[in-house]
C-alpha cells in the first residue's frame, strides 16, 4: 500500500511540475521556470521549456497558444524572434486566448501577482515605472522588460498580463 501511495504522490508531483509555470521578473531579468529569457531566446527553447503549443495563429505576429497553461507567446513573423510572453488571469474572448486562465505563478520582485491585484497595488511595487494616462492597458517598465496590465472596466481586477521583451541594450 505504501508503494502505491508513494507512486501516486510521485505522479501527482510530476504532473503538477510539468503544468505549473512560474513567470518571474526580478532584478536579474525575466524568467520562465527559472530559465532566463532574453531577446535571443528561440522557438526551440520555448518549446523545451513549456512544450508544443496547442494552437498556432499566423496574424500580425505568430502566436503560440497553450490552452491548458493559460499562456500565449508572440514571435515576429519575419525572423521568429521572441517578442512577448502573455497570459490571461481571467478567461478572455480573443480567438487566440488560451482556453483556461493562467494557473501558474506570476512574480514581480517577490510579489505574487494574481487577478485580485488592483492597479494601485501594482503601482506600489517600487521597481515598476508606469506610463500614465493610458486607458485599459497599463504599460509598466523595469530595468529589463516592459509589461502590460489590463484591468476590467472598473479597474478593480487584473485580467491580463503580458511581458514584452524589450531588454536593455547590454542584455
Amino acid at each position: 500500500m505504501k508503494k502505491i501511495v508513494l507512486f501516486a504522490c510521485l505522479i501527482f508531483s510530476l504532473v503538477f511540475t510539468v503544468t505549473a509555470q512560474k513567470v518571474e521578473v526580478n532584478s536579474k531579468g525575466f524568467f520562465i521556470n527559472r530559465h532566463k529569457i532574453t531577446r535571443e531566446t528561440t522557438m526551440a527553447v520555448i518549446d523545451s521549456l513549456i512544450g508544443k503549443p496547442d494552437r498556432i495563429f499566423l496574424l500580425a505576429n505568430t502566436i503560440w497558444t497553450y490552452d491548458s497553461l493559460g499562456l500565449f507567446v508572440y514571435f515576429a513573423p519575419q525572423d521568429s524572434s521572441l517578442k512577448q510572453v502573455s497570459f490571461d488571469l481571467v478567461k478572455r474572448a480573443l480567438k487566440f486566448s488560451p482556453a483556461t486562465p493562467f494557473a501558474g505563478r506570476f512574480v514581480i520582485h517577490d510579489n505574487l501577482i494574481t487577478s485580485a491585484w488592483s492597479l494601485a497595488r501594482l503601482k506600489r511595487i517600487k521597481s515598476l515605472k508606469f506610463e500614465e494616462n493610458v486607458v485599459y492597458l497599463s504599460p509598466a517598465y523595469t530595468s529589463y522588460v516592459k509589461m502590460y496590465f489590463e484591468f476590467d472596466e472598473t479597474k478593480k481586477v487584473l485580467r491580463y498580463a503580458g511581458v514584452a521583451l524589450e531588454f536593455k541594450k547590454n542584455d
